[in-house]
């Protein structure tokens, strides 16, 4: 996320993959005078011409819903959400990834079931009944046991967890 914090107390948020606005508010009516990173939390920290200072970070339980809810205009959001929980682990999409996750077994596409699992954030999909899930599931003519499927889209990604 790019933060942007103008003179007059604007502050903009922008999502920097696809150069969207997703947030804006104005939290000074006095000049700002010095915007700095907050190393502490990842967020900032700015100060206005009358010494008051202001601090302010995203919340990261929040910000997928706030996505999903308010910015409709920003173009491929799903994928974008996706993308950000899964490379965060960010939380609040968990039903998205369930339903897709869903919908490509009922349909027997376990190898895009399967990557919707290795994206999806935590242990939400990369879990035991996960596992479990595939074992059970017929093989398709001329492609790999499913369970092969899921441990290669896995990989794909990254590396394995103890289960």
């Amino acid at each position: 996320m790019l933060y942007i914090v103008t003179k007059f107390g604007f502050v903009y948020i922008y999502e920097i993959s696809t150069c969207e606005q997703i947030f804006k508010i104005r939290i000074s009516t006095q000049p700002i005078f010095l915007v700095a990173k907050n190393y502490t939390n990842d967020g900032i920290l700015a100060l206005n011409k009358n010494g008051s200072l202001f601090g302010g970070l995203i919340d990261p339980a929040a910000l997928l819903p706030h996505l999903i809810n308010n910015c409709k205009h920003i173009p491929n959001l799903q994928q974008l959400v996706f993308s950000l929980a899964s490379k965060y682990s960010l939380p609040g999409v968990d039903n998205i990834f369930l339903g897709q996750f869903n919908n490509f077994i009922i349909n027997g596409d376990y190898a895009n079931a399967a990557k919707i699992a290795s994206m999806s954030p935590g242990t939400l999909l990369r879990n035991a009944d996960t596992i479990n899930k595939f074992k059970g599931l017929p093989q398709i003519p001329g492609q790999p046991q499913p369970l092969l499927i899921y441990f290669q889209k896995l990989l794909e990604k990254g590396k394995l967890n103890k289960l």
